[in-house]
């Protein structure tokens, strides 16, 4: 019996055509995605054979990735808590056609795809998600991926990204952890993490230029070998496949269209401080002497006083030293990010629980007030601060039992608690008498806490309380 061997030679949409020819780079993808060449095992192998890396610069490069998706999952929270909740932007992305819905859709696509090339073949790992289809058809498809994609307190840093499930992939990661080479768990976690960041930033571009703003200038930091001359060295059978896919002539011209590109996105690369993440401009930056002359790895600083905090913090245990995924992971976890509050008053979500744009925004407003027991709308308007009220409750022993039944609600999304701070609320406010004498709303209350529990029948439940009061002799709240 004869054995033979089939190639089978095809060549990623070009990072380039992302923004020149967006619904034929788009087109591509799609027919790749259907075609079965971009399984896991291909796509390990393909790795394998045609990327040289050493697993020093990887797990290095691995932490930056993560560094920067979490930085971008906490921009994503704020920006969407903000579009979700006071842009309408659910209710405005579902009322409008597929048609109009694909168009936006193309533009984050093809943004997202046009920023890097490791983004661009991030298409690769998102066939399940990122189809024109799958984020116009329903509406609901992007406006979950984005409530997913906001993190749990939009105050600080998230601590892990979000990653989003594909059975496929994630069981044969989860098989090479035990059986894979260094490189193997190296690159699956890279995949793992830019599949991630290129779902994030499309949803971001999609949402930004459906409501017309301008797109983030997306800051690409120069890594190790980013100079023309490593394109070739970085893909070495780059020239040899576009041979064989077109021929000698053709693969030619579009070795020195992809150079040509590929110097253009270099030079608009930059670096930036380690520490407070200040951009390199006409000065360039020392960087640590000692992982430069050990490893060949750029930490840059902008300043001494720089280079001195992030040591202390956090470059200590790494420097100089080669890192594992472990290592990897707990450097980018350890990097500064925004100011935190200086009291978070609402401890994490618990039992799957997952907090509406409504209440993540009164948990922002509580810890930035560390004082106040509640932050709620009195009348109805533009978001002024004169439309909402602090709520500080003069009494310690009431004040606790307020806030238990606070952080429980907003904790665990007990609808019970919420019942019982809505109560003691309007309780409190009719008996000082707040709806005559200060012109309270108190129904702009009642619907600010219906929406951030997504309770629509609180009003009934608080109502249902007041008549358990009035049976009480006493008329205890």
């Amino acid at each position: 019996m004869d054995s033979r061997t089939v190639t089978v030679a095809f060549e990623l949409p070009r990072t380039q055509h992302a923004l020149s020819k967006p619904e034929e780079w788009n087109t591509s993808w799609e027919r790749l995605y259907s075609s079965g060449l971009l399984s896991p095992p291909i796509c390990l192998d393909i790795a394998l054979q045609m990327e040289t890396r050493e697993t020093g610069t990887m797990t290095f490069e691995y932490s930056r990735l993560l560094q920067n998706t979490l930085g971008l999952r906490f921009d994503i929270g704020r920006e969407g808590v903000d579009a979700l909740l006071h842009e309408n932007f659910e209710s405005k992305w579902l009322a409008t056609t597929p048609a109009i819905r694909r168009h936006y859709a193309l533009v984050g696509l093809s943004e997202a795809g046009a920023i890097a090339r490791n983004l661009n073949e991030a298409r690769r790992f998102t066939g399940d998600i990122l189809t024109l289809d799958n984020l116009s058809k329903e509406g609901c498809v992007l406006v979950g991926l984005l409530k997913a994609i906001i993190p749990d307190d939009i105050s600080v840093l998230p601590e892990s990204p979000c990653h989003f499930p594909n059975p496929v992939w994630d069981s044969f990661r989860e098989a090479r952890q035990n059986s894979g080479t260094e490189y193997e768990k190296l690159w699956l976690a890279e995949a793992q993490m830019l599949r991630s960041k290129l779902i994030y930033h499309v949803v971001q571009f999609t949402y930004l230029s459906f409501f017309g703003k301008p797109r983030p200038k997306i800051t690409v930091l120069k890594s190790l070998g980013h100079t023309p001359s490593a394109h070739s060295q970085m893909y070495p059978h780059d020239k040899e496949l576009k041979k064989k896919i077109y021929g000698g002539k053709a693969a030619k011209e579009m070795w020195k269209d992809d150079r040509a590109a590929y110097k253009d996105r270099i030079s608009r690369r930059v670096n930036s401080c380690t520490h407070c993440l200040k951009k390199e401009e006409s000065e360039k930056f020392p960087h640590c002497s000692k992982c430069w002359t050990t490893l060949k790895r750029d930490v840059p600083y902008c300043s001494r006083e720089c280079q001195t905090a992030d040591y202390k913090s956090r470059h200590k245990a790494i420097c100089g030293k080669e890192m594992g995924l472990e290592e990897a992971v707990s450097t980018a976890l350890k990097a500064r990010g925004p100011p935190k509050p200086t009291v978070s008053q609402i401890g994490p979500p618990v039992n799957g629980f997952k907090r509406s744009p409504a209440l993540l925004h009164h948990i922002f407003r509580l810890n930035q007030n560390p004082k106040i027991d509640l932050y709620l709308r009195i009348k109805e308007g533009i978001d002024s601060e004169d439309c909402f009220m602090r709520i500080d409750t003069p009494f310690p022993p009431i004040q606790n039992l307020l806030r238990a039944a606070r952080d429980k609600a907003m904790t665990t999304g007990d609808r019970h608690s919420a019942a019982l701070v809505c109560h003691h609320v309007v309780w409190f406010c009719l008996a000082k008498g707040y709806d005559q004498d200060l012109g309270w709303d108190f129904k702009a209350m009642i619907d600010q806490m219906a929406s951030e529990y997504e309770f629509p029948d609180l009003k009934k439940a608080m109502l249902e309380l007041q008549e358990k009061q009035l049976r009480d002799p006493l008329r205890r709240p």
